[in-house]
């Protein structure tokens, strides 16, 4: 796969936070979800609880995915795979890795790893590391996604026509400090925090329309 590095380096958040609103949208979506299990290996069905978290991490990931139609800086959207950045998020890492895996295993989406890339001033001597942090893995959509998007006439001019973007539940996180240049971990996991007048004024500020 030939790789545009300016087109990687622009690539969108994958946030989660965009879901299907059109009668198209959530069509497309079931399409998808019922390719995905008619190719799964199971023994057994889901518990009722992890159903609904694989289809609605379907919906997520598809809808991200679907957002490089509007976006005219870059193709790919991307995720941290560290598992602590899924904390407090709709969806888990396990459900995320299962869901795209699967999409790509049914060529529904293109992968870019990234990962550590060599240092060239590596020295042992200095205790400097031998491979510095790469960028976080990037997923597209493949030509068979998009034109399984087209038969449902969803293209880049009418994207916000069948697909929302949701203001956050929760828009005031607290974090721990983030790793050091060494660990790669892009931010820090979430922790818990008490509400006090300030959270709940900004919470308001962050979420009332404009």
């Amino acid at each position: 796969m030939e790789v545009d590095y300016e087109d990687i380096s622009n690539a969108a958040f994958m946030a989660f936070s965009t879901k299907a609103t059109s009668d198209k949208a959530k069509q497309l979506v079931v399409e998808v979800l019922q390719l995905l299990q008619q190719s799964e290996q199971r023994t057994r069905k889901r518990k009722a609880t992890d159903q609904a978290s694989f289809e609605l991490g379907v919906e997520l990931v598809v809808s991200d995915l679907l957002s490089t139609l509007a976006n005219k800086r870059s193709s790919w959207v991307y995720r941290s795979m560290f598992r602590n950045t899924f904390s407090g998020e709709p969806i888990g890492a396990d459900t995320f890795n299962k869901i795209t895996a699967q999409m790509q295993n049914n060529g529904l989406l293109e992968t870019y790893e990234g990962g550590n890339v060599t240092n060239p001033f590596y020295d042992p001597s200095t205790g400097s590391p031998k491979f510095n942090p790469g960028k976080a893995r990037r997923f597209r959509p493949s030509e068979a996604l998009l034109s399984l998007a087209a038969s449902y006439d969803i293209n880049g001019d009418n994207f916000y026509d069948h697909f929302i973007v949701s203001l956050p539940k929760k828009p005031i996180r607290l974090r721990a400090a983030k790793g050091n240049f060494r660990s790669r971990m892009d931010r820090g996991p979430a922790m818990q925090f008490e509400e006090t007048e300030q959270t709940r004024a900004l919470t308001e500020q962050v979420q009332q329309p404009k």
